[in-house]
């Protein structure tokens, strides 16, 4: 037979030190105070560090084995759609870089004429970086 009495004073005795325990647990995750501060490289480092917008950011890699795109893809949608309908993201997705990314190409192709054959520099028409992007966005 189940003593209820005992039982429930036996998890009330492990439940309020473990609440207590919770209740004073502080995580501390801000990696910068623990670096050198008295390195002139580190302490630039970290002034840049600290003001740069990528802390706002958060990556999410999707990998499979074995890997299989069309479910990958259908998997990475799901996910999109479940980080915008959470509203704990101001922005879900890469469709605003991803806008970017054909200006980036002709920038970096006419600031770098070093890296790129005469024909790779010429700027291509918009129906090529439809193409492309088209093919970037599948």
């Amino acid at each position: 037979m189940i003593h209820f009495r005992r039982l429930f004073i036996v998890l009330l005795i492990g439940a309020v030190p473990a609440v207590i325990g919770l209740l004073r647990l502080d995580i501390d995750t801000d990696v910068i105070h623990s670096l050198p501060t008295g390195d002139p490289v580190v302490a630039d480092g970290l002034i840049i560090f600290t003001h740069h917008p990528i802390h706002e950011q958060v990556a999410v890699d999707l990998t499979m084995r074995p890997f299989r795109q069309e479910l990958l893809v259908e998997i990475g949608n799901f996910l999109e759609k479940k980080m915008r309908a959470s509203g704990l993201f101001a922005q879900v997705g890469t469709d605003d870089i991803g806008d970017l990314i054909p200006e980036l190409a002709i920038h970096v192709s006419r600031t770098l004429p070093l890296l790129f054959s005469a024909r790779e520099h010429l700027p291509p028409s918009n129906s090529q970086w439809t193409k492309v992007y088209a093919s970037l966005s599948v």
